[in-house]
């Protein structure tokens, strides 16, 4: 020994880490899964869709246009489970949609 205190700072700092890690403490990992999204050709169509489906009660929200698909609106409908026929009929005469797409996404947390 040199007489100077042993350096243990970063030992325990990673010692603590695995400790947290193996107590659980770690979040639960965010798993992708199987979504509809709808897109549209302009970004007024993605405004009118999110008015008509709030004053409908429709659940879903506005999100960026998932990286797999292509359209000229950068945004994009997440339908929620089961409100796609109403999603659609919600649409006649009121917004155009540019399609329906399945989507592997993370899952989507926060208020539909």
């Amino acid at each position: 020994m040199s007489g100077q205190p042993e350096n243990t700072t970063a030992r325990n700092s990673s010692e603590a880490a695995s400790a947290d890690v193996t107590a659980g403490s770690r979040r639960p990992r965010r798993r992708k899964t199987l979504h509809q999204v709808a897109s549209f050709p302009t970004t007024a169509d993605a405004m009118v869709a999110e008015s008509v489906c709030r004053a409908r009660g429709i659940a879903g929200r506005i999100i960026p246009l998932p990286g797999t698909i292509r359209a000229d609106c950068g945004l994009a409908w997440i339908i929620a489970p089961g409100t796609l026929q109403a999603f659609t009929a919600a649409s006649e005469g009121n917004f155009t949609i540019a399609g329906v797409h399945e989507v592997m996404m993370y899952e989507v947390r926060g208020k539909e």
